[in-house]
């Protein structure tokens, strides 16, 4: 289900500051203090950074669209879910079999990485 790989998305390198049913920063006033406001601002600093999805093992699609209608699932999800990510920014490749999609990824994180300079 790629409801639940987004959450996984979501919580990826967030040092946990998501709870399961956390979807806004109203949830986590329970506990009032200073722990609770750096919480969410570390929150709203990680959903707000750019994002790269990747998507492996594209070369077990056929060439029916549904590579493409993954990817754009993929958006959707991540969007639903509060990833900051644009339509360029969801990629699909085939790392070990074809090399399918890994010049444009390579081209995609020299990109990223410039602008960081």
């Amino acid at each position: 289900d790629l409801r639940i790989l987004g959450k996984e998305l979501r919580e990826y390198g967030s040092s946990g500051i998501f709870g399961e049913d956390d979807e806004h920063d109203d949830i986590i006033t329970s506990n009032i203090g200073d722990d609770t406001d750096d919480m969410i601002r570390r929150r709203r600093e990680i959903m707000n950074r750019p994002s790269l999805i990747l998507a492996n093992k594209m070369d077990l699609f056929s060439e029916d669209g549904r590579k493409e209608e993954l990817l754009f699932q993929l958006g959707e999800v991540a969007e639903e879910v509060g990833i900051n990510c644009k339509p360029g920014d969801i990629l699909g490749v085939s790392a070990g079999v074809t090399g399918e999609g890994l010049r444009g990824l390579s081209r995609r994180l020299r990109e990223v990485v410039s602008k960081v300079d």
